[in-house]
């Protein structure tokens, strides 16, 4: 009897092995988010445009794939390091701000000082 053996086609093992940044990767590339960014986009308007919504989304985005419990430690995360701001396609002046006070971010992780000590 002759046993094949054969590499599954997707394998929930290989994606864990996988680093965070190409776990990323693949959801922004699949996630079907362009009406959410649409919307997000219409409702600022033509105000300031400090806090591209794209890079914003990505970002809060990379928060929920690498698991960050907090905004500040997202904030860390993407002040350290450039590939993952790459990634999230923040420019330069972008990095060295903060999300603003009504970003999805906000509103999705409690900032350090909201948590139980």
């Amino acid at each position: 009897m002759t046993i094949i053996l054969q590499k599954p086609l997707f394998s929930w093992d290989e994606l864990e092995r996988s680093s965070g940044l190409y776990r990323l990767e693949l959801g922004l590339q699949y996630l079907p988010d362009e009406p959410i960014v649409r919307a997000l986009e219409l409702q600022r308007g033509r105000g300031r445009n400090t806090y591209p919504v794209r890079p914003v989304w990505n970002a809060m985005l990379a928060g929920i794939v690498l698991q960050h419990p907090t905004v500040e430690s997202l904030l860390r995360e993407l002040s350290r390091n450039a590939e993952l701001r790459l990634v999230c396609g923040a420019t330069r002046s972008w990095e060295r701000t903060r999300f603003p006070p009504r970003s999805p971010c906000r509103a999705l992780w409690p900032t350090s000082s909201s948590t139980p000590t």
